[in-house]
């Protein structure tokens, strides 16, 4: 009670069950997105943040190797502890609804995880000010489409987080729109 703790990283995705060792009553928020947004989103970070980190520079095939590894160890991990993490304690949810509707997202969160508190007249006008604010100049990151080779790797490598949060037919658009291109280059 009181005052919460919230940890926003992908990495803590594989400390759920640390963390319920520490936090018996901790409470989660899980959020997914299409993958081939999350895999485009992370090689822009791993190009333009992951280089002051590095003893030897990696080749472009490690650092493709460690995007593609890290999400199925953090997505595996995820799956496994997610059982063990007590009724109510717990909400997925889409980037999509989130962008769509963040005061229902809101809602919820706060629903799921049975937090008190929330007036949607007053949550909405809090939402809206916030967004106001800080996201007067955002705008969403605009990726190239991938590769079919490299969208080929990540679909084969991150299908099981595709079906289990619904992206599969996502996926299967693009390898097939991929493969019509491709078919129709000299």
């Amino acid at each position: 009670p009181g005052v919460r703790l919230v940890l926003k990283s992908p990495v803590h995705t594989s400390r759920i069950g640390l963390l319920l060792q520490l936090f018996p009553d901790a409470q989660f928020v899980y959020m997914h997105r299409d993958p081939i947004t999350v895999f485009s989103s992370a090689a822009r970070m791993a190009e333009t943040t992951y280089w002051c980190q590095y003893l030897a520079t990696p080749t472009d095939e490690q650092i493709l190797e460690f995007i593609l590894s890290q999400f199925v160890t953090l997505f595996d991990d995820y799956i496994a502890c997610r059982a063990a993490v007590p009724a109510g304690n717990l909400v997925e949810l889409s980037y999509d609804e989130l962008v769509a509707n963040p005061s229902a997202a809101v809602r919820k969160v706060y629903s799921a995880l049975s937090i008190e508190g929330f007036d949607e007249r007053e949550m909405g006008e809090r939402i809206a000010e916030f967004l106001a604010r800080k996201m007067d100049n955002y705008q969403t990151n605009q990726f190239e489409p991938l590769p079919s080779a490299l969208l080929r790797r990540v679909a084969e490598r991150w299908r099981p987080y595709a079906v289990e949060f619904g992206y599969e037919s996502r996926l299967d658009q693009l390898l097939a729109a991929a493969s019509t291109e491709a078919e129709r280059a000299p």
